[in-house]
């Protein structure tokens, strides 16, 4: 009996198909590796990022402690402008600057066995936008600045008041503002009944800051961020040390930098 008749097209048909198998499996392999060399490297970028924050935060650290002089993180938060600035061996600029960071609301069950005190926070944060976590915080003293206070907490101070909040807002911009001249300024615009409640919550000498800090080198500019809280230590606690993600421009004094020697507040020495 003779054979029976091959078929090549099946056999053809059969080879592309494994052709195709194959070629999926050598792409999955591909897009595998590629997906762990990536996730390599982003674990070797956060090992170096925690390790370069650990340094930042000790070289502020260290800088602030050894000046022990809150007048100079003062100074960086009315102008803006960095107290520490400086080229560290190897070409890697570090500035920090300071930021008034007792202008939010602590959680009044975290900050203070003052019942009044407790009461007129819970007041505060009951007026404040919902789902607004920025405009709480859970550190820091109980009193809140004045300088620092975004018009949002201004406004549940002043229990929605809009006269209130104007005259709040122009004795934030005060630059000499004091417990007597704001309480002399309630007086005067017939707000003596809010003076003793706003005075009670109130601070015009701030002792928590955020430092934030960045670092520039030849292929990227870093941020770093931490709290300094000066409340009732003669040497400040440091909390919230964080790497901030973002890109150049979202702040404003981002962007290609060198420090004016001319200026500049600290040698890094």
């Amino acid at each position: 009996m003779p054979p029976p008749p091959t078929r090549p097209g099946y056999i053809f048909l059969l080879v592309l198909i494994v052709l195709a198998v194959g070629l999926v499996m050598v792409l999955a392999a591909t897009e595998r590796a590629g997906i762990q060399a990536a996730l390599a490297q982003d674990r070797v970028r956060d090992y170096q990022r925690h390790h370069e924050m650990l340094g930042v935060r000790d070289l502020v650290t260290e800088w602030v402690n050894r000046t022990g002089n809150r007048e100079r993180l003062a100074q960086s938060v009315e102008s803006g402008t960095p107290f520490y600035d400086a080229v560290l061996p190897g070409g890697i600029t570090v500035s920090a600057r300071a930021e008034d960071a007792q202008g939010t609301v602590l959680l009044p069950e975290l900050g203070t066995q003052n019942p009044q005190l407790v009461f007129a926070l819970n007041d505060i944060v009951a007026r404040l936008p919902p789902a607004r976590p920025d405009l709480v915080r859970s550190s820091g003293p109980p009193t809140i600045s004045l300088k620092g206070a975004p018009i949002e907490v201004l406004r549940a101070l002043a229990e929605g008041n809009d006269e209130l909040v104007q005259l709040l807002l122009a004795m934030q911009a005060e630059p000499s503002m004091d417990p007597a001249r704001f309480t002399a300024a309630l007086s005067t615009t017939g707000f003596t009944e809010k003076s003793a409640t706003l005075s009670q919550v109130l601070t015009f000498a701030p002792t928590l800051y955020r430092l934030r800090v960045r670092v520039f080198d030849d292929t990227e500019l870093r941020r770093y961020s931490m709290l300094a809280d000066f409340t009732g230590n003669m040497m400040p606690v440091f909390r919230s040390l964080r790497f901030e993600p973002g890109d150049a421009g979202d702040d404003p004094l981002d962007g290609p930098h060198t420090p004016d020697r001319s200026t500049r507040t600290d040698t890094g020495k």
